[in-house]
């Protein structure tokens, strides 16, 4: 990571059946934490069904006066630890989409979560998920993620023509 008190990485999850939630992206964000020695991590999921949607969690991750025994807590550990917490919340809106299609086996399909480039420039070319990338630039305190939404503002969407 190039800053290590300020990044972000990108993931898709796979596995899933394309109807159950579409294009799913998550964001892993971090930031020094104000409070102590530590990160700050956010987390962003946004998917394109059953309507473009998004959900987010944030938490801090503390490394002070740990036994160095205990391991590292480094910025790789926090975005580690924001990867989990998304996966929780994926589970949970598994779980959700299971009860609205009354289909309980929706909610113990296995997925993987991989990283990837996430293609933000795509998005707003297209004009997709432009109300997420916006959600995601006002609430996020990673500086290099909310540097790089700022300029990804300045691309206009391409308007869709029928033939």
């Amino acid at each position: 990571m190039a800053d290590t008190d300020h990044d972000y990485k990108g993931y898709i999850l796979t596995g899933l059946p394309p109807g159950l939630f579409g294009e799913t992206y998550i964001v892993i964000a971090i930031s020094d934490s104000r409070y102590s020695r530590g990160f700050f991590v956010e987390y962003y999921i946004i998917s394109s069904r059953p309507q473009e949607s998004s959900r987010k969690g944030e938490f801090h991750v503390f490394a002070n006066n740990l036994p160095e025994e205990l391991g590292v807590i480094n910025a790789d550990f926090a975005i580690s630890e924001g990867l989990r917490q998304a996966q929780v919340d994926i589970i949970q809106m598994q779980e959700e989409r299971s009860v609205k299609l009354n289909r309980p086996d929706v909610a113990v399909l296995p997925f993987e979560i991989q990283e990837y480039n996430i293609p933000f420039l795509g998005f707003r070319m297209r004009g997709q998920f432009l109300s997420q990338l916006n959600d995601m630039l006002i609430n996020t305190k990673c500086r290099r993620l909310a540097n790089y939404l700022t300029l990804l503002q300045q691309v206009n969407p391409v308007p869709k023509t029928l033939s």
